[in-house]
């Protein structure tokens, strides 16, 4: 069974693309009247570059970088570039972004933990300590679109620290075949293992899983 999840009534503003869930703190602070902290229903994150030139909708997951799921820290990345994926479905909770692992044979599952996200490095997880959600960083934001002529996107933004407009899909330096996201991809994005060259810049949005 799935723990912390919070039920509250439906948040909507004119032009939105879906609906969302009341519930703002500090992960929200730069986003008044249409952030949300707070998510009842779980959903999937995807990207969507900015250039159609470089691609289109791609698939985020929490992925290890690696050929094993025996590890104590996850990032978001793509599903499809990043070594074994730990699972797809994601809510927020007081504006921590909580992972959801695949379900074990016992049909368990593990929760994971947003850590915070530094200038130029990925967005972290790290195992839940409890089921307070004990650790995890609330640093998290869906914004949902207010444009009375509709958003450009397909569907709320996830911001981190602040913005929605910072992501990026970058080449790890240790595997080009890998891929990751980062915040605000800089030069010194190399001190987290990514290849500042190859970074395109995206935006990262929620699709709900129902």
């Amino acid at each position: 069974m799935f723990t912390g999840i919070i039920f509250s009534s439906l948040f909507l503003t004119s032009g939105a693309l879906s609906a969302a869930i009341f519930g703002r703190d500090e992960g929200c602070r730069n986003f008044p009247t249409n952030g949300v902290g707070n998510t009842s229903d779980y959903f999937t994150l995807w990207a969507v570059y900015d250039n159609p030139a470089d691609g289109g909708e791609v698939p985020l997951a929490m992925s290890t970088f690696g050929t094993s799921a025996n590890v104590e820290t996850t990032f978001l990345a793509p599903a499809e570039h990043s070594g074994v994926t730990l699972g797809i479905l994601f809510h927020l909770n007081n504006t921590g972004l909580v992972g959801i692992q695949y379900p074990d044979g016992n049909d368990h599952s593990a929760l994971w933990v947003s850590q915070s996200t530094e200038q130029g490095g990925p967005l972290p997880f790290s195992p839940a300590k409890d089921d307070n959600l004990a650790g995890m960083a609330e640093d998290y934001c869906e914004v949902v679109s207010t444009d009375p002529e509709g958003s450009p996107f397909p569907g709320p933004l996830l911001a981190g620290e602040g913005t929605a407009d910072g992501w990026s899909l970058c080449n790890r330096t240790d595997n080009a075949v890998y891929q990751g996201v980062v915040l605000n991809a800089a030069e010194y994005s190399e001190d987290y293992g990514y290849d500042f060259a190859t970074c395109k810049s995206v935006h990262v949005f929620l699709r709900s899983s129902t």
